[in-house]
């Protein structure tokens, strides 16, 4: 059945483009390379289906308040800047579909990198309203369409400059021209340069401004992963002994007082339903008792009518 499924969207895929989704004879040679069907649909839209699987979840997470806030920045400008230019550069490539193309590919792909690059900006908004100061997932969004522009970028330059062998015929096909691999080399270049500001990391305002905050906080997302933030603390301690002012003061959501009330808030209901569920068994096995007791001895029956009235 799976691979029925499969069969069934190979087609599909292919009846939209006009040609083949896979052909192992232009992979496997001397000079490899992809089918432009392949470049043009599952390059593309496998980024895109990521981040669209992954925003539900990391919207979910950046709706919780936050007291830190991000202003507007020259690099937060710079992003929105980089993905606008991007969405104009999809409606470019959707009038020359409309003007030229009667492959259904050439429409599908530009309206689903416009609503990607406008749940982008979406995204963005509200990593700077929750105090976001980096953003992991787009930076993984913007580092697989990187190297997916790479392999297409490839393509074009052998087919612009090199040898064109099944190049040639994929062009005669497609009648791509001039236009459509220079827009490709501008947007090649503004989706380097979102991965490029993504490995940056906003200037959080805080509320309240402790006297060593930890650079943690506003480190980016390469810092994170190799710790390159710690690096100064290191340095120190390398030169002489760590003293208490030293130390950066812990972030307020990683005390241990904000885990407790994140705790008690469901622990103390459960605690207090448990708590009634035992006192209502209690007093159910006193009643049995008492009621066992009076079948036994007919006076204890009296003083318990006596007691009731």
């Amino acid at each position: 059945k799976v691979n029925n499924v499969l069969k069934e969207m190979e087609r599909s895929l292919e009846l939209a483009c006009g040609s083949e989704l896979w052909n192992p004879r232009t992979v496997f040679e001397s000079n490899p390379d992809f089918t432009f069907c392949f470049q043009y649909t599952l390059l593309i839209w496998a980024p895109c289906l990521f981040l669209w699987c992954a925003a539900p979840l990391w919207i979910f997470m950046l709706s919780k308040p936050s007291s830190n806030k991000i202003k507007i920045s020259y690099l937060f400008i710079s992003k929105l800047f980089a993905t606008t230019c991007l969405i104009f550069i999809e409606l470019i490539n959707l009038y020359y579909a409309f003007d030229e193309s009667n492959k259904t590919v050439f429409y599908i792909t530009p309206i689903i990198l416009i609503s990607t690059y406008i749940l982008v900006i979406f995204i963005l908004h509200l990593e700077r309203k929750s105090g976001r100061c980096n953003s992991s997932i787009l930076f993984i969004y913007w580092l697989i369409m990187t190297l997916a522009s790479s392999i297409t970028l490839r393509s074009k330059l052998i087919f612009h400059f090199g040898q064109k062998s099944h190049e040639e015929i994929e062009k005669r096909l497609y009648k791509l021209d001039e236009h459509d691999i220079y827009l490709f080399y501008v947007t090649y270049i503004f989706i380097c340069l979102n991965t490029i500001l993504s490995t940056f990391s906003e200037r959080v305002f805080y509320k309240i401004v402790l006297s060593k905050n930890s650079p943690e906080q506003n480190s980016s997302l390469l810092s994170r992963l190799t710790f390159w933030w710690i690096n100064p603390l290191i340095s120190t301690g390398y030169k002489r002994d760590l003293v208490r002012d030293d130390l950066f003061e812990i972030d307020d959501k990683e005390l241990s007082e904000a885990s407790i009330q994140k705790l008690e808030k469901i622990w103390n209901p459960l605690a207090n339903d448990y708590i009634k569920k035992v006192r209502a068994l209690e007093d159910n096995k006193t009643f049995i008792i008492n009621e066992s007791c009076v079948r036994n001895d007919p006076a204890e029956k009296i003083n318990l009518e006596v007691s009731l009235q």
